[in-house]
């Protein structure tokens, strides 16, 4: 029987979050594309080359996440938890929305930012149940949200900004709890 009942879900659900530290490494990488997108995007270059930077830039969360996960003394990945696959899925998702960045990044180029902060954001959401956690269903909703409205008021500039302010939020919520 490979079904766990609630009970074995809810314990292998923390179990998850406290080895992972909801995904505290991941995040961390995060930051640092992000704050290499903000600068990249505040630099004089075409709009082309901010793209492909700020795109290419996302080959980078691997390697950074497994260099926190060692800073941090956290497990890269929990194998022995059977809902490691579940995470692993959840990020893979985001792989297929990068093709929709890229869509906008060919039809409106200095949009590409926002469509890639609504996919970044959006992906939150499964998180938000995977390590039971408030901080990514809200964020998971906010970064979208305010990413639409700041491309709206035309402050495209401002969104690497959030992303960064999130970041920074949900690693004080995540690695505080580690501190508990």
């Amino acid at each position: 029987n490979n079904y766990m009942n609630k009970e074995e879900m809810v314990q292998a659900k923390k179990d998850y979050a406290a080895s992972q530290k909801c995904g505290a490494h991941f995040i961390s990488a995060s930051l640092i594309i992000w704050i290499f997108i903000c600068a990249v995007n505040l630099i004089n270059l075409t709009q082309y080359y901010k793209n492909v930077l700020s795109l290419y830039s996302s080959a980078l969360l691997v390697p950074l996440a497994l260099l926190f996960s060692k800073v941090y003394k956290i497990r890269f990945s929990d194998k022995d938890n059977p809902l490691n696959s579940a995470g692993l899925y959840f990020a893979l998702n985001q792989m297929i929305y990068l093709l929709v960045v890229i869509l906008v990044w060919m039809i409106k180029p200095e949009q590409m930012i926002t469509a890639y902060a609504i996919v970044v954001g959006a992906h939150f959401l499964p998180y938000s149940w995977l390590y039971d956690s408030l901080t990514y269903k809200l964020i998971a909703i906010l970064i979208p949200v305010l990413s639409f409205l700041l491309a709206l008021a035309h402050m495209v500039i401002f969104i690497p900004m959030l992303m960064i302010v999130f970041d920074v939020i949900m690693l004080v919520v995540f690695l505080g709890k580690r501190k508990k």
